[in-house]
């Protein structure tokens, strides 16, 4: 045997089997969660612990998936994208480690991925063509001059145009001076030019030995067998140890820090955007029973607006709201947490600091109320106990313990702290437990820091100008031979870029592997004309919804209906304020409200549902139910400060994530004039959605509390249906009339072109383009969802992002807009990529494609439609599917449409609704200095503030 088995022990909360295993000649780890799920989910992690802000560790990640010594071709991460069943394939760069997992249900696939990934990581090509288009690389553009390009330098430029992400970095920065998260290891946009090949290559011989790897596994093939391939396939490649990489704690600071900054905005009308934060250095973050400690702190102290410090940042005077990086930050060696205010003036430091030290002296003196602190541990239970985060559930667990593996700390606490959950609920009965660790962790550390940092229109004239000096001394400095060789580079990587690959060279998948229909979920039960419930394996959690089908809504009421809704699980109910509500909430279930605009399938008319949900431990279910009920029927709209605190938070979220999500956005605001379902759509969640909820803030305390208490009034007048999910139904059925199907809006919708450029600060953009094509009862429908992922496949994929430079790019249909759309992400480049978007439609009609292309293209749909999730999850997405009356029958008809579509089908849709992409709408959000560009391809300029 190559490995030694180290340990082995069952888990029942989770139902797997941990095992853990070390390679005898590198010392590679393997820790294998054995279980019966089929989906198997492998993922090799490697510490990379940089000591620069170059990006090399992100790089790298790229890079080492641009073609292997087995695989050849240029990328064979997405060759496989589109060649496998794959439930989830992705990379990941963390502060210290860089991570490489795939999750599928067939075993060849699991097999092939395996193959590539570890050829991938171990003996990747790593060409100096491949640095160049992935890192950074000089070039001259159509006016000859000299620019900058590369994809993880332009989505770095991406990750600096948001100011949280920026900020967080400068925090993490000052927290840290010594140790590798000192620096960012993605790489700071003024600091990745610097980085040299030679380096590079540097960093992979020392950081990729599996001496520094540790291998993942979950499901049901067995731990030997994946042994067998790690030697085969790699380790035996290895011989010896190489050099182990370690990071030290980081030298506590004799005295709080502060610091003063500025950073680059040109916001003029937002007085409200000097950030005051104060951050401490905690324990180890990989240590169980620190983490759970910490956790128990962060989560008392600022987990929900009743918590006291929370509360106490959140209705202070001076502040406009609570910082949005407030955060507990355990993915480094030490646990960093994090809060603060935005305000209008710097001068403000010390009394948010003397408000905090307040608030922590009143602990020091009360204790911690037990409930309080039990509550938080239940809360912790069901995190503990939920069977789906987003990720394979393997996936999931596998990151829960990626830190501890990298720190050589104990996996099992951190995956299933179940007996430390029961040593701590005993602790807590000490009111004064918590408090002593309060003093130990906040009041009496002075590894701390305070942060200032003011907004600056100078700060944002001086970025724009930094690039351009730079390259300007660069560019005078360039001899003859120098322009020769960057131009001669710059056209061997093109050249290299439009060379057609050897896609055969990777493993497929075949046709055949792909079952005809889809799976769907049983345990469905109609307990009344009012009431489903679904019978499946939840862990020991209830899940309840209630939806009331609403009427009689206007278009201009549901962009506030929206906001209303986020205030549901906020607000007090009954005779309780809110920070009573929020306790009891917290302590019981985790609670919350949205709500959906449909159209059911074979309908012309929208209907919408407000609902509310909520989760519990089956032993809290009576007491949970009981304050569902009087949260979602009595909630108090006259707390208007707490509706003001929660708006204002909400504002400054939602300009986050109109340029973090740039590609949503844009593609929501370049179809919003196609249908009303898309209009409103862009009203609740998009560019639109900002003025809403400003105008929304000016009117006056009382009608505020009015117009919501009318409109959520409104939404109660229907009978509910209620959805449940648990191994038994736990709800008594009360006999009530089904919900009636009434008439939502009765509005006439005339569609309209959008063009238009949002400008802001920002350093790359984003681009949409949208044609209204077939409703989802069309025909075509089903072959404009497979297009898309031809179109990007075959063309996007290498004109905008490995030519462009863009971060990502693609296409795809909406139903909701009825529309097909065109997006790119972090993207250099304006009117090139509205061009390779045009030319991306007469690439497929002009040229003849292979059937194995558009096979890859049927294989990738349908892989993210098979994607397998939680069992709640499913359950809910199946009521779902229900609601909006699409059938089995419909939805394996829609598969068939996909899996017998031929490439002159979609020559056909293409010819029929794009081959004129004239009048097609287009928008850009981008940086303000790009103005001109915009202006002269003719778009309406408006500004994003």
């Amino acid at each position: 045997m190559t490995f030694k088995k180290i340990s082995t022990e069952y888990l029942p909360t989770l139902d797997i089997t941990l095992e853990s295993y070390e390679h005898e000649a590198t010392g590679a780890k393997h820790f294998h969660f054995a279980s019966k799920n089929q989906e198997n989910v492998f993922m090799v992690a490697l510490r990379t612990m940089p000591h620069n802000s170059t990006g090399v560790a992100h790089i790298l990640e790229h890079t080492a998936l641009c073609g292997s010594k087995n695989f050849p071709i240029r990328d064979p991460f997405f060759g496989m994208l589109k060649r496998s069943m794959q439930t989830f394939m992705n990379a990941f760069t963390s502060s210290d480690w860089t991570a490489y997992p795939f999750a599928t249900e067939n075993k060849q696939d699991f097999q092939n991925l395996l193959s590539v990934y570890l050829d991938a990581v171990f003996f990747p090509n790593l060409r100096e063509q491949d640095f160049m288009q992935e890192g950074h690389r000089f070039d001259f553009d159509e006016n000859n001059n000299l620019v900058l390009k590369g994809v993880v330098f332009n989505e770095m430029k991406g990750v600096y145009g948001n100011v949280y992400e920026r900020l967080y970095e400068i925090n993490k920065s000052l927290l840290h001076p010594e140790t590798t998260y000192h620096f960012d290891s993605g790489g700071a946009p003024q600091i990745i030019p610097s980085l040299s090949y030679e380096e590079f290559l540097a960093f992979h011989k020392k950081h990729y030995h599996p001496t520094n790897a540790t291998f993942f596994t979950f499901g049901d093939i067995t731990a030997e067998h994946h042994q067998e391939n790690f030697e085969k396939l790699a380790l035996q490649f290895f011989p010896s140890k190489g050099e182990k990489v370690l990071t030290n704690d980081e030298t506590r600071f004799l005295s709080p820090q502060k610091t003063v900054l500025e950073y680059p905005s040109s916001d003029t009308e937002n007085p409200h955007q000097t950030h005051i934060l104060f951050s401490w250095l905690l324990g180890h973050a990989n240590n169980a029973k620190t983490h759970l400690e910490a956790e128990i702190l962060y989560q008392y102290l600022l987990g929900h607006s009743g918590s006291p410090l929370r509360h106490a940042l959140e209705t202070a005077e001076f502040a406009a709201s609570i910082s949005p990086l407030t955060m507990m930050d355990d993915s480094g060696r030490e646990i960093r947490i994090t809060t603060g205010i935005v305000t209008d003036d710097a001068k403000y430091a010390d009394e948010t600091e003397k408000l905090i030290f307040d608030v922590f002296e009143k602990i020091l003196e009360n204790g911690v109320p037990t409930d309080e602190a039990e509550g938080i541990l239940d809360q912790i239970e069901m995190s503990l106990r939920e069977l789906g985060t987003g990720y394979p559930y393997g996936l999931s667990l596998m990151l829960q313990a990626i830190g501890a593996a990298t720190h050589d700390e104990s996996l099992k606490n951190m995956i299933d702290p179940s007996e430390l959950l029961d040593e701590m609920r005993e602790k807590i009965k000490n009111p004064k437990y918590l408090a002593d660790l309060l003093r130990e962790n906040f009041v009496e550390n002075v590894h701390r820091t305070r942060v200032v940092a003011i907004p600056s229109q100078k700060a944002v004239e001086v970025e724009q100008n930094l690039e351009k000096n730079y390259l300007k001394k660069i560019e005078e400095k360039l001899s003859e031979d120098e322009i020769r060789d960057i131009r001669e580079n710059a056209k061997k990587l093109e050249e290299s870029q439009k060379t057609p690959q050897d896609m055969n060279l990777l493993p497929k998948i075949a046709m055949s592997d792909i079952p005809r229909e889809m799976k769907f979920v049983s345990g469905r039960e109609e307990i009344s004309a009012n009431h489903v419930h679904y019978s499946v394996a939840t862990n020991s959690l209830n899940y309840v919804n209630q939806f009331f089908p609403l009427q009689n809504f206007t278009s201009a009421e549901l962009p506030i209906f929206s906001l209303v809704t986020s205030l549901i699980g906020e607000l007090g109910f009954g005779d309780l304020s809110y920070t009573e509500a929020q306790k009891i909430i917290s302590q019981k279930m985790n609670f919350s409200a949205s709500w959906n605009l449909y159209r059911k399938y074979g309908e012309k008319n929208l209907h919408g549902y407000f609902s509310a949900s909520a989760k519990f431990l089956e032993r809290n279910t009576a007491e949970a139910m009981n304050i569902f009920e009087k949260a979602l029927k009595t909630a108090k709209f006259h707390e208007t400060e707490q509706m003001e605190n929660i708006f204002n938070e909400k504002l400054l979220t939602m300009k986050s994530a109109l340029t973090s999500s740039g590609n949503v956005t844009a593609m929501r605001r370049a179809s919003h004039g196609h249908t009303l379902a898309a209009n409103i759509s862009e009203k609740i969640g998009g560019i639109d959605a900002l003025s809403v909820l400003k105008n929304f803030l000016k009117k006056s305390d009382a009608e505020m509390a009015e117009i919501s208490e009318n409109l959520y009034q409104k939404a109660l007048q229907n009978n509910a249906w209620t959805l449940t999910i648990a191994k038994e139904n736990f709800v008594k059925n009360e006999e009530k009339s089904a919900p009636k199907t009434q008439e939502f809006l009765s509005e006439n919708f005339e569609p309209f072109r959008t063009n238009e450029a949002w400008l802001t600060d920002l350093a790359v953009g984003y681009c949409a383009l949208a044609v209204k094509v077939v409703p989802v009862e069309h025909e075509d429908a089903p072959l404009f969802v497979l297009l898309g992922q031809f179109l990007r496949d075959g063309f996007l994929h290498t004109a905008i992002r490995e030519q462009g430079g863009a971060y990502g790019s693609g296409a795809g249909y909406d139903a909701a807009s009825e529309s097909f759309r065109f997006f790119s992400y972090r993207d250099p480049r304006i009117q090139g990529t509205f061009e390779d978007f045009e030319n991306s439609i007469k690439w497929l009609l002009e040229n003849n494609h292979a059937e194995e292309r558009l096979d890859e293209a049927k294989i990738g749909v349908i892989a993210k439609i098979d994607t397998p999730s939680s069992p709640a999850k499913e359950a809910i997405a199946d009521a779902m599917m229900h609601l909006r009356g699409y059938t089995k029958e419909i939805q394996n008809r829609e598969r068939a449409k996909i899996l017998d579509a031929t490439i002159d089908d979609l020559k056909r849709i293409a010819r029929e609704y794009l081959s004129d992409l004239t009048n097609a709408s287009r928008v850009v959000i981008t940086g303000k200095q790009n103005r001109e560009e915009c202006e002269k391809m003719g778009f309406e300029i408006r500004e994003l503030e």
